[in-house]
């Protein structure tokens, strides 16, 4: 039996405002698109859930992605956060993220809803993880972990930057009830349960955002253009 297929957002190139190229979108999900990522087949069921990539060696294929890539052109891929070291590196014109698992797209509607919030490395880490802190960092994916680490998580933080995703989700029409808004949530709780972490024999969020690969290549946090790129 074919596993079902989930269409996961998609980060489209949309309009920004044109007093600020990293302003967050006015419109942050098209109709056509939003019928699109509503187009996914029944749920399959998974005998586990990758909240992170389970690919220590991500960066391997960074180089060739590099050299071969065409900027502007259509990026399609799978899986979770390594997507967007790759849409950084690519830089397509939109790019679709596919999977079988619902809680994967669900996921990615919410990293959709937290690159616009999030006007720096440092704040979407930070919301991500639910600390209290922000603002413009220098330096690589390393600085910014080492500036995140130095505030702990709080349950104030974890409601207000839950409070923000889910009213922009809700702004996306892609007709998700409250079962999935909750499922959504769950997602996000992984990394404020997890934190900086992994599951046991996996590799951790620290290693993935921190690697570095042939060629220097980092991840989607390695550097401002590379997150603004996303």
């Amino acid at each position: 039996m074919a596993r079902a297929l989930t269409l996961a957002l998609l980060f489209a190139a949309c309009a920004r405002n044109a007093s600020d190229a990293h302003a967050p979108a006015r419109d942050p999900m098209p109709p056509d698109l939003a019928a699109l990522a509503r187009s996914g087949e029944a749920e399959a069921s998974v005998v586990y859930d990758d909240t992170i990539s389970n690919e220590r060696t991500y960066l391997d294929v960074a180089p060739t992605l590099a050299k071969r890539a065409v900027a502007a052109r259509v990026y399609v891929g799978v899986g979770p956060e390594q997507n967007f070291t790759y849409i950084a590196i690519a830089r397509p014109s939109v790019a679709f993220i596919v999977d079988y698992r619902r809680d994967n797209f669900l996921l990615h509607v919410a990293y959709r809803a937290l690159f616009e919030i999030a006007d720096t490395r440092l704040s979407f880490l930070c919301m991500l993880l639910a600390r209290p802190c922000g603002g413009a960092i220098a330096g690589d994916a390393g600085a910014v972990i080492a500036a995140a680490d130095a505030q702990a998580p709080s349950l104030a933080e974890r409601k207000r930057t839950r409070d923000a995703i889910v009213a922009r989700v809700r702004a996306y029409d892609l007709g998700l009830g409250d079962y999935d808004i909750g499922r959504m949530i769950a997602q996000l709780d992984v990394f404020v349960d997890r934190q900086l972490g992994g599951p046991r024999g996996e590799p951790t969020f620290r290693e993935l955002l921190a690697a570095r690969g042939p060629g220097g290549h980092g991840s989607f946090l390695a550097s401002d253009e590379a997150f603004r790129s996303v």
